[in-house]
C-alpha cells in the first residue's frame, strides 16, 4: 500500500554511482514519483535527491552519492535520516573489488555477490617509521550490525535459503538483462581475466626506440608509467600467469552470493599482493569505499557485485553486470526481510479477496504461499523473451505514435477494445521484435502500471508452447510484482499444495486464480503482452482467447490490458478489439530501411542505393529474409569483392522458403553434420543445450570418440560460433537458465517440415522423421559403446560410484543417450553385451534417484 507520508519509509537504498543506481532502480516494481517530481519530497537543507517507489512488499526510499567515499557516504545517510526518520534498514548497493580465493573450496569470480556481515576500514590507524597499524581498540573499530540484522543474516546463511536467494537472484536478473538493449548482460567468461597477484600491469611490448619505467619494472615496489595505468590489458599485452578457475568452465556461470567482512577505506585497492595481505591479516572477501562512513549511522547490510579482483588489472568492463547482480540480489533479499509495513500487507486477510463465493476452506500460511508461487515458476518461464534480438536502433518506435497503439492505452477508449490490440503479420515480418520492444518501452515508462508479458515459442519446452505455461507466467509476475493479491493463491489450500507438487497445475485452476487476481486489480493497472499466439495449439489458444474476452467484460478488470501478435493463420477472431497488419503499416517499411542502413556495409553510392532498393524490393516486407541477406552481401564486402554484391543479391532468391533452400544447398562443406544438427533439432526427445549438441554431433562421425569433454575449451563463444557454422546461420542458443539450441525462427521449422526442406536434404528417404530417430539412435549407441578407459577404476561395481561425480560434465551428451532414445530393456541390453563401466554406473545412478 502507497506510503501517506515520509514516516512511512523503512528501508533506504544507497548507491555511489549512478550505473548502480539505475540498476535498482530498473528493479522497482513501482516508482511512486512522476516526471521526475518527488512525490514526499525532503526537509529544508536536506541535499540529497530521492527517488520513492516499491520492491516487493517495501517501500524503498533510493538515493545516490555525489561522488564516492567514505565522508560523501556519511554525508547522505544522516541527511537521510533527517528527511526520512523511520528508516531502519541502509542497504548499500552497487561494486566492488574482491578476493579471488577467500577461503578454501571458495571460489569468486566477477559478477558475484558479497554481503557483508562485518566492515572493517583498514586504512584507520596509525603512520609508525616502519610502517602502517590499524586501530583494533573495541572502541576504535566498527561494531557488527544490529541483532535483527545478525539473526536475519544467520537464516540467509543456511543451505537452503543461501540457494533460494541465489535463485532469485538469478531470476530477477534475467528480468533485468531483458529490460535493456544490453547494457546488464553477462560479458563472457574470457573476459574474466585473474593474473598472479604479483603479476604487474605495465607495458610489455616496448618499442625498441622508445622505453618508459615498464621497461624496469620487475618486481612489486618498482614503479610502472603513468600511461599504463590508463590503458586495458589488451593494449598493454598482458598475457601471461593467468590463474585458473573451475567455475568458468560453465557456458554462462550463475553468479553466486558471499556472506563476509568488507574492507573499507577511502583508497581503490589495485594491488593484487596487498589485497592478499589485508585479506589474510583481517579476514575480508571484498574491497569498497562508502560501508565505513555509513556503518555507525544506519542499521546497514553492503550488498555489491564484484566487477574486479582488486588488483592493478581492473578496468570497467564488468561493472554493468556487477551493478546489475547486486541490485537482483538486494531485491532477492528484500523477499525475504520483514518490515512492519510488510507485515501489514502479508496478513491481507483471504476474504478480502476471494469474497463470499470463494471454494477455499482456510488462509494458507505464508510459507505455503510461498510454495505456491515458486511452483508457478518454471526454468523457461522468460526464455524466448530474453532470446530475442533487440529492435535495431530507432526501429519499432513509430508504433508507440501509432493511434490504435495510443487509443488501446487511452482508457476513455475502452469501451471500444474491451482493453485488446491484436498485432498480425506475416511469418517473419518482426511481430516478436516489435512485441519486445513494445514490452520493454511500456516497463521502462509505465512506472504507474504492472507490465506482463509472455512470448509463446513452438522450439521450446512444453510449457513454453501451452497456455498452462501462459497462465504459470503471468501469474507469477502477477503476484511478485503485486504482493497484497498472494492470498489468492488459497484458492488451492493446502489438500491441492500436494496434487500440484505430484502432478502441476491444471489448466482449469489457473484460470481460477487469474480471474480472482483480475477482480481484484482495483484501480491498479495491468499491461500485458503475449506473443506468437501461432506457436500455441489452435483449440487451446481459442479457449485462452474466450477466458480474456470473459475476463474483459467483467465491470473489475477495466484497468486489464492484452496485445497479442500472431501470424494471420489460423484466423482467430475477438469480439471487441484493435487490430494492426504490421506489414501494411508504412512505417514498418521505413524500418526496414533503417535496418538496411545500419547494417549493411557498403558505401553511398548510387549503386548502394540500387543495391538498397532491390533488398527492399526482393525482401516483400519480411525482416528475416533481410537479416539473412544482409550478412551475405557484407561477407562479399569484406572479400573486397563490391562489385559481386550485385550479382550474389540477383542469385539469391526472393522467398523465405526458397532462401533458405539456398542457405542449406550453395555451401557442400559438412553437409552430413549439417543435417545431423538438423535432425536433432527438430526429431530429438528434448532441446539439446549447446554442449550435448557439439557432442553428439562429434559422436556421430567419429567411432572412436574417446576422449572426456574439455569444458574448459568449449566457450560460450566457441559454442556459438559452432552452432551457428553446423546450422548455416539457422539455429541459435537461446539465453536462459539453462541454455538450449533451437531454429532462429518458427519459419525454419515450417520450411522442413511442413513445406517439405526436409526431404531436400535427405533425399530418397521414405520415412524422414523414422530415419531421423534410427539416426539418433545410433549416435546415442555410439556414445554408450565408447572406450572409456581413462575414467575406469582397478575394479570396477557399483559400489565404486562415487568415482564418477563428474561424468555429466566429462561426458554431457551421456545423460541424453541413457535417456533420450533408448528404452531401459535396450539399454541394459546393450551395456550388458558390451559394458562401458561409465555408461552403466551414470544410468544405475540415474535410475537410484529415480525410485
Amino acid at each position: 500500500m502507497r506510503p501517506q507520508s515520509r514516516n512511512e519509509f523503512e528501508i533506504a537504498i544507497i548507491c555511489a554511482l549512478t550505473l548502480e543506481y539505475d540498476a535498482v532502480e530498473a528493479l522497482f516494481d513501482q516508482t511512486y514519483d512522476t516526471s521526475g517530481i518527488a512525490a514526499y519530497g525532503k526537509q529544508p537543507g536536506d541535499a540529497n535527491w530521492y527517488r520513492t517507489g516499491r520492491i516487493g512488499t517495501h517501500n524503498i526510499v533510493l538515493t545516490c552519492l555525489p561522488e564516492m567515499g567514505k565522508r560523501n557516504a556519511a554525508s547522505v545517510a544522516s541527511n537521510l535520516l533527517v528527511s526520512f526518520p523511520r528508516i531502519n534498514l541502509g542497504l548499500l548497493v552497487g561494486i566492488c573489488g574482491a578476493v579471488p580465493f577467500p577461503c578454501e573450496h571458495t571460489e569468486v569470480i566477477l559478477g558475484d555477490v558479497i554481503v557483508s556481515d562485518k566492515v572493517v576500514e583498514y586504512d584507520f590507524g596509525r603512520q609508525f617509521p616502519d610502517g602502517f597499524r590499524r586501530k583494533r581498540a573495541a572502541q576504535e573499530t566498527l561494531g557488527g550490525p544490529n541483532r535483527t540484522i545478525r539473526t536475519f543474516l544467520s537464516g540467509l546463511k543456511t543451505n537452503k535459503m543461501h540457494n533460494q536467494l541465489q535463485d532469485d537472484l538469478w531470476q530477477y536478473q534475467q528480468i533485468l538483462q531483458s529490460d535493456q538493449d544490453g547494457k546488464w548482460q553477462y560479458p563472457g567468461t574470457a573476459q574474466d581475466q585473474l593474473f598472479e597477484a604479483r603479476y604487474r600491469h605495465k607495458h610489455y611490448h616496448q618499442h625498441p626506440y622508445t622505453t618508459c619505467l615498464c621497461a624496469d619494472c620487475h618486481c612489486s615496489s618498482d614503479p610502472a608509467c603513468d600511461k599504463s595505468l590508463e590503458v586495458d590489458c589488451r593494449k598493454l599485452g598482458c598475457m601471461g600467469s593467468f590463474v585458473p578457475r573451475t567455475r568458468l568452465m560453465a557456458e554462462l556461470p550463475k553468479p553466486q552470493v558471499h556472506f563476509g567482512s568488507m574492507a573499507s577505506a577511502d583508497t581503490v585497492m589495485k594491488s593484487g599482493q596487498h589485497r592478499d595481505e589485508i585479506a589474510a591479516m583481517e579476514k575480508v572477501i571484498g574491497f569498497e569505499m562508502e560501508g565505513a562512513g555509513i556503518w555507525d549511522i544506519l542499521p546497514c547490510v553492503i550488498i555489491k557485485g564484484v566487477c574486479d579482483y582488486a588488483d592493478s588489472h581492473k578496468n570497467k568492463t564488468w561493472q554493468n553486470y556487477a551493478a546489475a547482480t547486486a541490485a537482483s540480489c538486494t531485491k532477492a533479499f528484500l523477499g525475504y526481510w520483514a518490515s512492519s509495513v510488510s507485515d501489514r500487507l502479508g496478513n491481507f486477510p483471504m476474504a478480502h479477496v476471494a469474497g463470499k463465493d470463494s471454494t477455499c476452506e482456510e488462509a494458507l500460511s505464508d510459507v505455503k504461499r510461498k510454495e505456491l508461487l515458486d511452483l508457478l515458476r518454471f526454468n523457461q518461464i522468460d526464455a524466448r523473451q530474453m532470446s530475442l534480438k533487440a529492435a535495431q536502433g530507432e526501429t519499432c518506435r513509430w508504433m508507440l505514435q501509432n493511434a490504435k497503439y495510443k487509443d488501446w492505452l487511452d482508457h476513455g477508449q475502452l469501451q471500444y477494445h474491451n482493453g485488446f490490440l491484436w498485432i498480425k503479420g506475416k511469418p517473419g515480418t518482426g511481430k516478436s521484435i516489435m512485441m519486445k520492444f513494445l514490452y520493454q518501452e511500456a516497463r521502462k515508462n509505465m512506472k504507474e502500471a504492472v507490465v506482463i508479458s509472455f512470448f509463446f515459442n513452438a522450439r521450446g519446452d512444453a510449457l513454453e508452447k501451452s497456455t498452462v505455461g501462459l497462465y504459470r507466467s503471468l501469474l507469477h509476475h502477477l503476484l511478485y510484482k503485486i504482493p497484497d493479491l498472494m492470498p489468492c493463491l488459497d484458492y488451492c489450500g493446502t489438500h491441492r499444495l500436494s496434487a500440484i507438487q505430484n502432478t502441476g497445475w491444471e489448466p482449469e485452476m489457473l484460470k481460477e486464480i487469474f480471474g480472482l487476481v483480475v477482480d481484484r486489480l482495483q484501480n491498479r493497472r495491468v499491461v500485458c503482452f503475449v506473443d506468437a499466439l501461432d506457436e500455441c495449439p489452435e483449440d487451446d489458444v481459442r479457449d485462452m482467447i474466450s477466458f480474456f474476452e470473459e475476463l474483459g467484460a467483467r465491470e473489475s478488470s477495466c484497468s486489464f490490458l492484452v496485445c497479442f501478435s500472431s501470424r494471420h493463420y489460423p484466423e482467430i477472431t475477438i469480439k471487441t478489439g484493435l487490430q494492426l497488419v504490421l506489414e501494411k503499416e508504412q512505417n514498418h517499411g521505413d524500418d526496414l530501411r533503417l535496418y538496411i542502413d545500419s547494417q549493411l556495409k557498403i558505401e553511398n553510392t548510387p549503386q548502394a542505393d540500387d543495391i538498397k532498393a532491390e533488398i527492399m524490393r526482393k525482401s516483400s516486407g519480411i525482416f528475416l529474409w533481410i537479416a539473412l541477406v544482409v550478412p551475405m552481401l557484407n561477407k562479399e564486402h569484406d572479400r573486397g569483392r563490391t562489385k559481386a554484391l550485385k550479382r550474389r543479391l540477383d542469385e539469391i532468391p526472393a522467398g523465405l522458403h526458397e532462401l533458405f533452400v539456398d542457405i542449406l544447398t550453395r555451401d557442400c562443406n559438412n553437409v552430413d553434420e549439417m543435417v545431423l544438427c538438423i535432425q536433432f533439432i527438430l526429431f530429438a526427445k528434448r532441446p539439446l543445450s549447446p554442449k550435448e549438441l557439439q557432442v553428439a554431433l562429434l559422436t556421430g562421425f567419429d567411432d572412436q570418440l574417446q576422449d572426456p569433454f574439455n569444458a574448459a575449451e568449449a566457450t560460450e563463444d566457441v559454442l556459438r560460433k559452432f552452432i551457428l557454422d553446423v546450422s548455416k546461420g539457422l539455429a541459435e542458443i537461446t539465453k536462459s537458465e539453462a541454455p538450449t539450441v533451437q531454429f532462429i525462427h518458427e519459419s525454419v521449422r515450417d520450411f522442413l517440415l511442413k513445406e517439405g526442406g526436409i526431404n531436400k536434404l535427405l533425399t530418397g528417404e521414405e520415412n524422414i522423421e523414422g530415419q531421423s530417430h534410427a539416426k539418433i539412435t545410433r549416435v546415442c549407441l555410439q556414445q554408450l559403446k565408447a572406450d572409456l578407459k581413462c575414467f575406469e577404476p582397478p575394479s570396477w561395481d557399483l559400489h565404486t560410484m562415487a568415482i564418477y561425480e563428474d561424468i555429466p560434465s566429462s561426458f554431457p551428451f551421456l545423460d541424453y543417450a541413457t535417456d533420450g532414445s533408448l528404452s531401459t530393456m535396450l539399454f541394459k541390453f546393450i551395456v550388458s553385451t558390451v559394458p562401458t563401466p561409465i555408461s552403466w554406473t551414470f544410468f544405475a545412478k540415474k535410475e537410484r534417484s529415480l525410485s
